[in-house]
């Protein structure tokens, strides 16, 4: 019978973000793949944790994944880290995940701190969606392009996490479509009978934007 290979995310910063199910997945995992040993190490013994661990990184990556699907085909219960944050996302595991789920090695990922949450968190440079609503889906709908064109225009330091994020439609720094504000301002008028002012106030919260400023969108439209 086949192992489990299990993606578990590491600590970022603080040695005590990590989640009680990540720790008890490397107790009892048979092996460690680690993209550092020394740096995971300081984990492990932070934790107690006695596991044997083998190096895994970008430079080997193509010999060491066959190698580890090899002891996954085995039985071995094996876990993958990097030196921080979750395997595969910047660090290496991309490889060995993709090899496993072509030989049906079962992939477990165990979620922890991310980075770039943290980020978008702590930043007023986007905007992060709490929910999908139908009004969002249709202000991204047909515009991916043209929101992945903003999103580089704008891009500095966290470029690329913000246009990773914004491909999977949670995240959009792009100014408001004057057009869907008044259409969802006539919308509210009409389905909810309110008037402009409410109605107003509701579209602007909704786009994430001040009131003066959904207004001055709106009367573009007039």
């Amino acid at each position: 019978m086949a192992g489990v290979l299990y993606i578990v995310a590491t600590p970022i910063g603080n040695l005590e973000d990590i989640t009680l199910r990540a720790i008890r997945v490397l107790k009892e995992a048979d092996l460690i793949a680690c993209e550092d040993t020394r740096q995971t190490q300081k984990l492990l013994n932070h934790y107690g944790i006695e596991k044997k661990t083998v190096s895994y990184h970008e430079h080997n990556e193509l010999t060491r994944a066959a190698e580890l699907v090899k002891d996954l085909e085995e039985g071995m219960q094996i876990a993958v880290v990097s030196d921080a944050g979750m395997p595969g996302i910047s660090d290496p595991g991309y490889r060995l995940v993709s090899l496993a789920v072509r030989h049906r090695i079962p992939v477990v990922p165990i979620p922890g701190a991310s980075a770039f949450v943290a980020v978008l968190g702590s930043s007023r440079q986007v905007v992060v969606a709490r929910e999908v609503t139908k009004m969002h889906e249709e202000f991204l709908r047909g515009r991916a392009d043209e929101v992945l064109e903003q999103l580089q225009a704008r891009a500095e330091v966290k470029g690329e996490i913000v246009l990773m994020i914004a491909r999977a439609t949670e995240v959009a720094d792009v100014e408001p479509d004057p057009k869907n504000i008044a259409a969802r301002v006539r919308e509210l008028q009409s389905a909810e009978q309110l008037d402009e002012k409410d109605a107003l106030k509701r579209a602007a919260k909704e786009f994430g934007v001040s009131k003066s400023e959904a207004y001055r969108e709106l009367q573009r439209t007039k």
